[in-house]
């Protein structure tokens, strides 16, 4: 059985209070956090160094039951460094999380490497692994690139994020995830979406603002699911238009139900 995990984007507007609430009473087993949020995004104050945000969010996992994921986004930039990582690290640790989803928004992958070499060797003693996102609009593209990325890496604590959306939109398709070692797969994140991709320039939009339910869609999701390990964690990620108006815990709702009618379609053929 997969673990369900709701993702931050799903919820988009949340603060991280508000999504451990949702996340618990829509009956996910884990959730992903934001604690610091890339330039230009909406977002609640920082959880990362904030001492009065981060007791009150382990109080509410506390009671909760739920795990954390991952906590997220930390962008690697060309001025990122080791100590930028360190505040989202502290914050990761004190919220028991697995990973720190992370993204490479530099040209330079080389010095990109070293930098997300540093936060793993960072993160290893904490016993928490990155996991890494390649999207078709950033530094990292494709699932063949951030697979040359984590193996340049040569960390044991670093992982890729399967974004369905994302495989797709990149020229990818399921066979390709045979070829990934499942050792290499953090979690995947699961959503659905027309068959065909919107003009390159709308790809960032689709992906905060206009994903399907899983089942809704023409993505095969169901050859996804049977290239993947069979136990791999699956983080909901279904930001759409249609429900942003609906209060937080109805969207929450929305994307668990969906998703386990999906997996019981799935696995019932």
């Amino acid at each position: 059985m997969n673990r369900l995990s709701l993702a931050q984007q799903t919820i988009n507007e949340a603060d991280a209070l508000e999504s451990i609430e949702a996340a618990a009473k829509a009956g996910f087993d884990a959730i992903g956090l934001r604690v610091i949020s890339p330039a230009g995004v909406l977002a609640h104050p920082p959880v990362a160094g904030n001492e009065a945000l981060l007791r009150k969010a382990e109080r509410a996992l506390a009671e909760s039951d739920l795990a954390v994921l991952d906590v997220n986004s930390f962008w690697i930039t060309a001025w990122t460094t080791r100590q930028n990582f360190l505040p989202v690290l502290d914050a990761a640790s004190r919220l028991d999380a697995e990973s720190v989803l992370t993204v490479i928004n530099d040209p330079d992958l080389a010095r990109a490497r070293e930098v997300l070499a540093e936060c793993c060797a960072a993160a290893d003693p904490a016993g928490i692994k990155i996991a890494l996102e390649f999207q078709p609009y950033g530094s990292v593209r494709t699932l063949d690139e951030a697979v040359a990325v984590v193996q340049g890496v040569g960390m044991p604590n670093i992982g890729i994020v399967l974004d369905v959306l994302h495989l797709y939109r990149s020229g990818g398709k399921a066979p390709d995830l045979r070829s990934v070692p499942a050792d290499l797969l953090a979690f995947a994140q699961l959503c659905d979406a027309p068959l065909a991709a919107p003009p390159s320039p709308e790809l960032r939009t689709e992906a905060r603002s206009r994903r399907l339910y899983p089942g809704e869609g023409e993505l095969p999701l169901f050859e996804v699911m049977d290239a993947l390990p069979a136990d791999i964690t699956i983080d909901v990620e279904t930001p759409t238009e249609r429900a942003a108006s609906l209060p937080v815990l109805k969207q929450a709702q929305l994307a668990a139900d969906t998703t386990r009618e999906f997996l019981a379609a799935w696995r019932s053929r």
